[in-house]
């Protein structure tokens, strides 16, 4: 049996606040303040828990490595002491480059030999 997406009527009823960037996505300051205003209100309610926040991105996409960074640069700002950081690295950031720009029909070889060597 095939699961229906979740949508976003779907996370507003189960009690999530959704935010939406559609009218200026390249401001995420609004979901970094819902955000960290909701882990402060979690460390007030539940002094001695842990909060942990589990971030997914696709890697292309700028805005899903930047929240992270900007909810942890915030967070590290108010409470340095009780913050641990677990990223994943890129495996091979130039091959995933040149990857993404054969599939836009640039030629390889010139790009590998360009990398190679800095010209």
């Amino acid at each position: 049996m095939k699961k229906k997406p979740v949508s976003y009527d779907d996370l507003a009823k189960a009690g999530a606040q959704v935010i939406s960037l559609a009218a200026n996505p390249k401001n995420l300051s609004p979901a970094i303040d819902a955000i960290v205003a909701r882990v402060k209100f979690l460390r007030m309610e539940y002094p001695t828990k842990r909060v942990v926040m589990i971030f997914g991105e696709e890697h292309s996409t700028p805005s899903h490595v930047l929240l992270p960074m900007g909810i942890l640069s915030r967070l590290y700002k108010s409470h340095p002491e009780d913050l641990a950081v677990s990223l994943e690295m890129p495996h091979n950031h130039a091959r995933t480059i040149l990857e993404d720009l054969k599939s836009e029909g640039e030629d390889i070889a010139t790009l590998q030999h360009s990398l190679e060597t800095d010209e």
